[in-house]
């Protein structure tokens, strides 16, 4: 099915006019409003990222203003944001205002994945490990990413994406990659990454016909498990590796046609959140539901989402609470960003669609195109009077267009036919 649903998406975005070829290279991102991912300071406000920037105290900074692109492996740590891109790392500060590109080694090179010590913990807030593409290598800053130099080499042989470091012992490192034929290959460390042991085997006790493995995090509290997600033919399924990778067992199987959207650990090691919903939604319904153990995976109770979301893009856990990202209210939600105190039973907004005020102060000479976008395609117009987006001939009014589909810094066909092939990959393998 989603073979099928793929193939009509890259038709559809083909067969643009040269109209809407100019519409997206003069007005920004050019489709619908979505969320992506959250960061959660430990102070502060939630900072949410969306498919057309990143969004602070409901003031949007666009990706023309830290010159990259956004990205489900986004970080934030000891009061910076982490953004790997294809053309290296950009820190900012927690505002958004202030952003730098990494020189050195990692200047103009593809960046997969960033990660640091247990999250926020005081022992060593300036470490930064960066796992980078070509040539294949884990790179470690001690300044809090302003150096980096090379931790490890790796081989060309294994494509890996993915930084885990255990929180219980930060000196336990696991890189995940695949290969041909090989969806998961697993590299451990315990020697805060100068030597790894591959497992390249792990794949086999998974069973047959997997498309891909997504390495989801390290238990909190125990080194040696691991959670991954299994793509098998048109099911998600959710596994628990324990003795380092080694020994996988599936602790939870969706139903066909569902994708696995977010995976969060709870206040206690043993409590496991997983959304999930179906690709094909609708206003009056939604498929999509959080699925809720307390028993790290035995047993499972499962909570369908109202028909006002949230349809789920992402999930995270901190201090008691879930935070989600939704579809806003162009995609049938009543948000982009929501919050739960009783474990997903009731939401809250945090961010609305309808909340965005417009860019940020700092950031209003490089957001031009994008404000424009929001003003023409969702009436999200701050100081910008709302216009029309093709100015008629014969004097009548032209309403505004509610969605488009070009890429998310707007551009040809050909680019957007790119960025979803590429995020249908980054969805699979990052």
């Amino acid at each position: 099915m989603r073979c099928r649903l793929l193939a009509l998406a890259l038709v559809a975005v083909a067969a643009r006019s040269a109209a809407a070829q100019q519409r997206c290279k003069s007005l920004g991102p050019c489709n619908q409003a979505d969320s992506v991912q959250v960061l959660i300071p430990p102070d502060g406000d939630p900072i949410l990222v969306t498919n057309f920037g990143i969004v602070v105290a409901n003031q949007f900074i666009c990706e023309e203003a830290f010159g990259g692109r956004v990205t489900p492996r986004m970080a934030f740590h000891s009061g910076s944001i982490y953004i790997p891109t294809v053309t290296g790392l950009v820190i900012g500060n927690g505002d958004g205002c202030a952003w730098r590109k990494v020189g050195g080694v990692l200047d103009e090179r593809v960046i997969m994945d960033v990660a640091f010590g247990p999250p926020y913990s005081p022992g060593d807030p300036a470490r930064v490990l960066a796992l980078v593409a070509s040539p294949r290598g884990l790179y470690l800053s001690t300044d809090r990413g302003n150096n980096f130099s090379l931790l490890a080499a790796l081989p060309t042989a294994v494509a890996y994406n993915r930084i885990g470091v255990a929180p219980s012992d930060p000196q336990t490192i696991y890189l995940a990659g695949f290969k041909p034929g090989v969806p998961l290959v697993l590299a451990v460390s315990r020697d805060g990454g100068k030597t790894f042991r591959v497992d390249e085997e792990v794949s086999s006790a998974l069973g047959p016909r997997v498309l891909t493995v997504d390495f989801l995090g390290v238990a909190p509290d125990d080194p040696q498990t691991v959670y991954l997600a299994l793509v098998r033919g048109d099911t998600d399924e959710l596994w628990r590796a324990t003795d380092q990778g080694q020994v996988p067992v599936k602790i939870l199987g969706l139903s066909p046609g569902s994708q696995l959207t977010g995976f969060a650990f709870g206040e206690a090691a043993t409590t496991l959140y997983a959304a999930s919903r179906d690709l094909l939604d609708s206003p009056d319904r939604t498929t999509a539901r959080l699925t809720t153990s307390k028993d790290a995976g035995k047993t499972w109770t499962e909570r369908p989402s109202a028909a006002d979301g949230p349809r789920y893009r992402c999930l995270h856990a901190r201090a008691g609470k879930l935070y989600a990202c939704g579809a806003g209210e162009s995609g049938y939600d009543r948000f982009l960003l929501g919050v739960s105190s009783d474990e997903g039973r009731t939401w809250q907004p945090v961010t609305r669609l309808g909340d965005i005020q417009g860019p940020r102060a700092c950031a209003v000479a490089a957001c031009g195109a994008t404000r424009d976008w929001l003003c023409l395609s969702h009436g999200i117009c701050g100081d910008v009077p709302e216009r029309p987006l093709v100015e008629p001939r014969d004097g009548g009014a032209v309403a505004p267009k509610k969605s488009g589909g070009c890429s998310f810094g707007g551009g040809e066909p050909s680019a957007a036919v790119a960025f979803l092939i590429a995020a249908l990959l980054l969805r699979r393998r990052s």
